[in-house]
C-alpha cells in the first residue's frame, strides 16, 4: 500500500526532486520533470510512469467507460507536457491520486501500475509471452502417427477440451475432430461454438461435392494441387473446416497436407536464393466468377510466397498456382529464377518425407491453420460409389484467439 506514516501525505509538484518520506511498506515515490517514480523497497523495484501515460490513461467516470473499456479522452484534448498540481496517497487505500494542474483528479492502483512496467526487463517479459502465444511446433511426414485428434462431443460439452483443442490447432496448425454426426448441420454448430465463421462469396458455409458448370476446381472430382484457400483475400480464411459428410468407396479422394512452416524452415536454411526470391517477390493471385451467395466477384491480391512478422520468422504461406495470375509484376531477369523456386517449393512439399495423406471418413473433421497448412486431394471416380460429400467452412484466427483468451481466462479466476 502507499501508506505514509502520517495518515494522508500531499505533495506538492513544485520543487521536489528528493524522496518523500518513507512508507510503512517500503514505498517511496518522487517527481522528475516528465514522469512519476516509484521506489517499491519491499520488491526491490524501482519503476518511472509518465505524466502524459498517467492522464492518458485515467479510468474515472469522466475518462472511462468501464463496459465497453474504451477512452472518452480524444487524442487532441491530451497534453503531451501535462503536469501534475499534487500526488498524494491514502493510509487505507492502495493507490496513488494524482491532480492535475486543470484540477483534474486521477487515482491509480498500486498493483495496476506495477502491472504496467516500462522497466525494460518488464517490457521484454509480456514481449516474450505474446510472442510465445505465437509459438508453432512444425511437422514432417512423421505427425501422422500422432497427429492430435479430439472427440466431437467432449468438445462440445466441456470447456476444457475446447482449449484443448483449439491450443492444439493454434501450435500444430492440424487436427481432427472424430465421432462427429455426419450431417451438414454439425459443422455450424462446432462453427457457433468457438465465435462467427467467416464468410466468403462461398457463403458461411459450402458443400465440396461434384457439380456440373463449376467455379471451382474444388467441386470437381480433379486431382487438387497443394495450395492454401483463397489467397486473393487481403485478409484469407485463417482457419479451414472439412466435415466429411460421405466419404467416397472407390479409391481416391485422399486428402493431403504439408506444413508450410516446415517447408519454409528448410529453404530458410539450405536455400538463401529460393529463400530471398519467395520473401521478396510479390506473385498476383485473382479469382473471379459468380456465386448465387453472393453474386460477381472479382478478387486480387499482390503476395510474396511467405509473409514475414517484425521478428523475421513467417505468419503466412501464399500458395496455390491455380489461382496464380498470368500477369506477374516483377523484374524480366527475376522470372525463371521465381518459377525455379516456386518448383523447388512443390516438389520439396510433395516430398514423402514431408506430406501426410489422410483419407476423411464419415463422422471426421479436419480442422486446419489455411494460412500455414497446404492441403491437397487425391482426384476419385463418379462412378456408382464414388459420390464424397464435404462441408466446408472458414474462420478468422481472431474468432479462435479470442476464444482461447477467454476460455483461459475463466479457468484463471476460477
Amino acid at each position: 500500500m502507499f501508506r505514509i506514516t502520517e495518515g494522508i501525505k500531499f505533495i506538492s509538484c513544485s520543487g521536489i526532486r528528493n524522496w518523500s518520506l518513507s512508507c510503512v511498506n517500503g514505498l517511496r515515490f518522487k517527481i522528475h520533470e516528465n514522469e512519476l517514480e516509484l521506489d517499491d523497497e519491499k520488491e526491490f523495484r524501482s519503476e518511472k510512469f509518465p505524466f502524459v501515460w498517467l492522464r492518458d490513461n485515467c479510468t474515472c467516470s469522466q475518462c472511462f467507460q468501464p463496459a465497453s473499456k474504451a477512452r472518452f479522452v480524444l487524442m487532441k484534448d491530451l497534453k503531451l507536457d501535462v503536469k501534475p498540481k499534487t500526488v498524494d496517497t491514502h493510509l487505507d487505500e492502495n493507490e496513488v491520486k494524482i491532480t492535475w494542474e486543470d484540477g483534474h483528479v486521477s487515482e491509480f492502483a498500486r498493483d495496476w501500475l506495477l502491472a504496467r512496467s516500462f522497466a525494460d526487463e518488464k517490457v521484454k517479459q509480456r514481449l516474450a509471452e505474446e510472442r510465445g502465444q505465437d509459438q508453432k511446433i512444425t511437422w514432417d511426414a512423421s505427425y501422422i502417427k500422432n497427429m492430435k485428434q479430439h472427440k466431437f462431443q467432449d468438445v462440445m460439452n466441456c470447456n476444457e477440451s475446447l482449449l484443448s483443442w483449439l491450443q492444439d490447432l493454434r501450435l500444430y496448425g492440424l487436427t481432427i475432430l472424430n465421432e462427429m454426426e455426419s450431417h451438414p448441420k454439425a459443422l455450424r454448430a462446432l462453427l457457433n461454438r468457438i465465435g462467427f465463421p467467416k464468410s466468403t462469396h462461398y457463403g458461411e458455409e459450402f458443400s465440396v461435392i461434384a457439380k456440373p458448370d463449376p467455379n471451382n476446381l474444388a467441386y470437381t472430382n480433379s486431382s487438387l494441387g497443394l495450395h492454401v484457400d483463397l489467397p486473393f483475400y487481403q485478409y484469407n480464411p485463417g482457419i479451414q473446416f472439412l466435415h466429411c459428410v460421405k466419404q467416397t468407396d472407390m479409391s481416391g479422394g485422399d486428402n493431403e497436407f504439408v506444413d508450410g512452416f516446415n517447408l519454409a524452415g528448410i529453404i530458410r536454411r539450405s536455400h538463401p536464393k529460393y529463400w530471398n526470391l519467395l520473401t521478396k517477390l510479390a506473385i498476383n493471385f485473382w479469382d473471379r466468377g459468380s456465386e448465387q451467395f453472393s453474386g460477381e466477384f472479382y478478387k486480387y491480391t499482390s503476395l510474396p510466397t511467405f509473409q514475414l512478422n517484425a521478428f523475421g520468422e513467417v505468419y503466412r504461406v501464399n500458395f496455390n498456382n491455380q489461382v496464380r495470375d498470368n500477369v506477374m509484376n516483377i523484374p524480366l531477369k527475376d522470372v525463371k529464377d521465381l518459377y525455379e523456386a516456386l518448383m523447388f517449393l512443390n516438389d520439396l512439399a510433395y516430398d514423402p518425407q514431408n506430406m501426410i495423406l489422410y483419407k476423411l471418413q464419415a463422422g471426421e473433421c479436419v480442422i486446419f491453420d489455411n494460412q500455414r497448412i497446404l492441403h491437397g486431394r487425391r482426384g476419385y471416380a463418379l462412378e456408382e460409389g464414388g459420390h464424397r460429400y464435404l462441408q466446408g467452412g472458414y474462420m478468422d484466427w481472431d474468432e479462435v484467439n479470442s476464444k482461447i483468451n477467454v476460455l483461459r481466462s475463466s479457468r484463471i479466476e476460477t
